[in-house]
């Protein structure tokens, strides 16, 4: 069994977008990644998303999964407020990934704005197969 921290675990999923590192992470705090999802929805629904249901921990591959322009934007709001330490990741251009037993892997974030020079410091990029790219960013 290999032991990731969950600091690696998020940066992960921020960084690198590793869909694998949600689900360990779901699993982990909740049990289930259907139990987690019901966590995200209910912590949305709190923090005012009234257009936007979790299906599973990535918000990929899930007819289910669905959100709004301006729920994103609640939600960026609420983490760039609420969890600056946390929104500090999301400006990382890299992450690497120290992992025993094998060479490190680094990779890079896909936020392009990151590497413009325009003071994009994050939030996220995304890609599903009929909604093709998406992108919430923010600039300070």
């Amino acid at each position: 069994m290999i032991e990731v921290s969950v600091e690696n675990l998020l940066r992960g999923i921020i960084v690198a977008s590793g869909n694998d590192a949600c689900v360990a992470l779901a699993e982990g705090i909740a049990g289930t990644e259907e139990e987690f999802a019901i966590l995200m929805t209910a912590k949305a629904k709190e923090i005012g998303m009234e257009n936007t249901n979790f299906a599973n921990s990535s918000g990929i591959n899930d007819p289910d999964n669905f959100s709004t322009v301006r729920d994103i934007l609640k939600m960026s709001k609420y983490l760039i407020e609420k969890h600056p330490k946390f929104y500090e990741m999301f400006s990382e251009k890299k992450f690497t990934w120290n992992r025993t037993g094998g060479d490190p892997i680094t990779q890079g974030n896909r936020n392009p704005l990151l590497y413009k020079n325009l003071g994009a410091d994050g939030i996220k990029t995304g890609y599903l197969a009929v909604e093709k790219y998406s992108l919430a960013s923010s600039i300070s």
